[in-house]
């Protein structure tokens, strides 16, 4: 008997299983909601936007940790304007990324 993703999807919600994504997925999301919605500034520091991989330019980012970077980019930022549209779990993903680039 073959049982397709949608009928093991379905029955893990009904019997409220978790369904956990593999690592990659977030990753790949991170980097995927990066590129579409952070580069621009990331990138080149415009708008005095912290430099992707920019470890000093970050450290006291990082200090502040995860949460907190993950709100202002959903509430917006100095030149940054507020990201919320994007979800936020796409942001945690792409602060993720950028977190993860920086060390």
């Amino acid at each position: 008997m073959k049982v397709t993703k949608n009928v093991l999807f379905s029955s893990a919600l009904m019997t409220g299983a978790l369904l956990v994504l593999p690592m990659s997925a977030s990753a790949d999301l991170g980097q995927e909601t990066y590129a579409a919605n952070c580069a621009m500034c990331h990138d080149s520091g415009l708008a005095d936007a912290p430099v992707l991989g920019d470890a000093a330019a970050w450290a006291s980012r990082l200090e502040a940790g995860t949460d907190a970077l993950v709100a202002s980019v959903i509430d917006g930022k100095g030149g940054m304007p507020p990201q919320g549209h994007v979800g936020e779990d796409a942001v945690k993903a792409s602060v993720e990324y950028m977190i993860g680039q920086a060390k």
